[in-house]
């Protein structure tokens, strides 16, 4: 039966109305959500716009950056994706999860602006997410680019601070096949005159011409800030010396350990530095310190020890890699990880296998899911041995009946894997 709009009352009737408003799940391009937002009497979400795009990343910067504000006791919005449990989670206002209502009423105003213009699910949730951040006076509205990002649909909102976090392969079908091309689609988001960052010390040779042309105010991570100190650890401490440029002047902090990825950590401070606003050590501490995101090498059991995280390419198994070189440091690693079809499994893998100890597969229960056959076909290939399982929940339930301290299970691989780990860890905890 077809929905109509006028009947809808619930977030879930509205997520699947607007699920089926456009026969694509992707369509790249900016012409309908500008037709839209015009409509909608577009004016800039907040005082302050900060966008956020790169292969990975993404979703830590932007928390580390909101935590800084809301410490100061900024008003800040928060656009991300995707959601692990709930839709809610994709739109926070000063650190709160907006209500069923507030986001129906934002699909609202969209459904009446639309017309007869067709919107993906992105769109429809980026134009609604963005009347919502226009109906309060916030200082910094944080967007987060849902792919690539020049044809993006945040990239309507002009930004007065761009992010690169990093470039790598991922969504290839979309962005392109090599580093180069998908770096000039990501730099789409920076804007002429005004500043930007990248993220790692190896930027793509587009993203600096497209910069360049673009006369952007460009800082790369390990040229302009970061790691240029020649201080040494202070490992007693946790502590790592880093640069950041301040508009007086570079100065040297001192960055907490944290499992988060520390580039972006820096990569926060120095967004933060360059928008005139400056922290104390202490701050950076207390906030950064204790800073934890969901699905984000998140630790969800202590014995055994039992972490989940979203990390989904090659590039973010090298950045696990790193991490279980310590966390798992005298114990045996175990992984349960599963994939979706569009996805570099047999990448991750050989990224993956030095570490891994022993591999576990499990079936992702969505429509866009990598077929169990394909991904041993693909573990197979690189020599090592696995077990398969009928659900992840079967898996868990295995792995953590008689295990103790000398095992590290890691659960990874997508958003569903880490919602179906978080889910299956709260039904134990009670």
């Amino acid at each position: 039966m077809e929905l109509k709009s006028e009947c809808l009352n619930s977030l879930q009737d509205w997520l699947a109305f607007i699920q089926c408003s456009h026969p694509s799940n992707i369509e790249l391009g900016l012409d309908r959500v500008l037709a839209v937002w015009a409509k909608m009497k577009a004016r800039k979400p907040g005082r302050i716009v900060i966008t956020v795009g790169g292969t990975n990343g993404k979703g830590s910067t932007i928390a580390a950056i909101e935590a800084m504000l809301l410490s100061r006791g900024a008003k800040v919005g928060v656009y991300t994706s995707p959601h692990i449990h709930l839709y809610n989670e994709r739109v926070r206002i000063n650190g709160s999860l907006l209500e069923d209502e507030q986001l129906i009423e934002g699909f609202r105003v969209v459904e009446r602006a639309r017309g007869s213009i067709p919107l993906t699910y992105f769109e429809f949730g980026t134009l609604a997410a963005l009347y919502n951040f226009t109906q309060l006076p916030l200082d910094v509205v944080l967007l987060e680019v849902g792919l690539g990002g020049r044809m993006d649909a945040v990239n309507i909102i002009d930004p007065d601070l761009s992010i690169v976090t990093s470039v790598d392969l991922d969504h290839m079908d979309w962005l392109g096949d090599n580093r180069e091309d998908i770096g000039y689609e990501k730099a789409g988001i920076f804007r002429a005159g005004r500043h930007a960052l990248y993220g790692e010390s190896n930027p793509p040779l587009s993203v600096l011409q497209f910069a360049n042309a673009q006369k952007v105010l460009l800082k790369v991570f390990g040229k302009d800030f970061g790691d240029l100190s020649e201080g040494v650890s202070d490992s007693s401490k946790g502590l790592t010396p880093v640069v950041i440029q301040t508009r007086s002047g570079p100065v040297t902090i001192n960055l907490p350990e944290s499992l988060l990825p520390r580039n972006n950590l820096i990569v926060a401070i120095q967004a933060l530095a360059t928008l005139g606003l400056d922290f104390s050590q202490d701050e950076i501490n207390r906030v950064l310190g204790s800073l934890s995101v969901p699905g984000r090498m998140e630790l969800l059991r202590e014995s055994p020890p039992l972490m989940v995280d979203v990390g989904h390419n090659p590039h973010a198994a090298r950045f696990i890699r790193s991490r279980l070189a310590a966390l798992g440091k005298g114990r045996k690693i175990i992984a349960v990880y599963s994939s979706l079809m569009d996805k570099d499994s047999a990448g991750v893998f050989n990224e993956l296998n030095e570490v891994i100890h022993e591999w576990h597969l499990v079936p992702l229960n969505c429509d866009r899911a990598k077929p169990m056959a394909q991904l041993t076909h693909e573990l197979a290939s690189t020599g090592s041995s696995f077990i398969t399982h009928p659900s992840l929940n079967h898996a868990l339930d295995l792995l953590t009946a008689h295990a103790n301290d000398s095992v590290f299970i890691l659960v990874f691989g997508s958003f569903y894997i880490v919602e179906g780990a978080r889910d299956w860890m709260k039904a134990h905890s009670n």
